[in-house]
């Protein structure tokens, strides 16, 4: 988590503008470098720019699922809220609960199990949560919204089971993302991400 800390540190330290700072006009204006960004083997659609002070400018629209945080900008002003959200996958038993990260994959055969949720550190209230699954192609093979009381938004922590019944056909890494909403309608920010391998 320590990477994820110093990228927001960048970005608070270092973004200036939106995407429009990214344009041609401003390279040359501000007698740019561009950078190659590359987060956990991930590289960026859209490159930094390196100023001839030495500071780097980090896309914002770019780093947000990177950093898995919420992002608003109001005029001159850009806001970063990153909760603290924690993913546990249970699988209950007759007699016990099973903690897992992988399973065997087999066509046909669906795994009933639970993502167990808990969020704090949740500096603004919000309306509802996405959890998506996606195979190792990158296809959604599930997802749920479940709004969030007004008391449980306020109080900035909270629980949460959501259960999910999955197939997994394919070998590879399936990704559960967990996506938050300030407002309906509204954009969703995606906040936590946990791999399930399928082998």
């Amino acid at each position: 988590m320590k990477w994820k800390r110093t990228v927001l540190l960048v970005l608070i330290m270092a973004v200036v503008g939106t995407t429009a700072a990214m344009a041609d006009d401003v390279y040359e204006t501000f007698k740019a470098k561009k950078l190659s960004v590359t987060v956990n083997g991930k590289t960026l659609d859209k490159p930094a720019l390196q100023v001839t002070n030495g500071s780097v400018m980090i896309p914002l629209e770019q780093m947000k699922d990177t950093v898995q945080a919420m992002v608003e900008q109001s005029g001159d002003k850009v806001t970063i809220y990153k909760p603290n959200v924690h993913m546990l996958l249970i699988i209950e038993g007759k007699d016990r609960v099973v903690h897992f990260g992988s399973v065997t994959n087999g066509k046909g055969k669906k795994v009933d199990f639970t993502i167990h949720t808990q969020v704090d550190n949740l500096r603004k209230p919000i309306k509802n949560m996405k959890f998506e699954i996606f195979d190792p192609n990158g296809k959604s093979v599930h997802h749920t919204i479940f709004p969030i009381s007004s008391e449980d938004a306020d109080s900035g922590i909270f629980w949460l089971n959501v259960p999910v019944s999955v197939q997994f056909d394919l070998k590879g890494d399936y990704t559960i993302k967990a996506y938050m909403q300030y407002e309906e309608p509204g954009e969703y920010f995606l906040v936590s991400e946990k791999v399930i391998k399928s082998k």
